[in-house]
């Protein structure tokens, strides 16, 4: 993943309506809303364990995508903070939000874990409590 991509590069790339069009909150928790997931798990808590930088080494932006729409991230924490911790250019690293969705595929990621399993079996606290970061990276 590459640099040098400004805010509005990244939003006329990719619009967060496109996003929401392309993976709706329905495509992708298999009929969860968004409260339901915050209410099991809010990504401040997933914060609070590990810093944005960690998720973004271990995670790419493609595999917060898939597990958190964008819509979820944005509600949960502004751009701002995002930006504080990490610049953009660390998030993006050139590839815009397309080219992610483009390149890896649903299944590519989910591969060992559908999101149907993840959200019908285990809630994310399950996940958390039972594999370390390291675990989930490594299945």
């Amino acid at each position: 993943m590459i640099n040098d991509r400004t805010i509005p590069d990244i939003t006329n790339d990719w619009t967060m309506s496109d996003i929401i069009y392309e993976r709706t909150m329905h495509d992708m928790t298999n009929n969860r809303t968004i409260p339901d997931i915050n209410n099991d798990r809010t990504l401040l808590d997933i914060i609070n364990e590990w810093t944005m930088s960690d998720i973004i080494n271990d995670w790419t932006m493609a595999d917060i995508i898939i597990d958190w729409t964008m819509a979820d991230i944005i509600n949960d924490w502004t751009m701002s903070d995002i930006i504080n911790d990490l610049t953009v250019s660390d998030i993006i690293n050139d590839w815009t939000i397309a080219d992610i969705i483009n390149d890896w595929t649903m299944s590519y990621i989910i591969n060992d874990w559908t999101m149907a399993d993840i959200i019908n079996d285990w809630t994310i606290p399950d996940i958390i409590s039972e594999w370390t970061m390291a675990d989930i990276i490594n299945d």
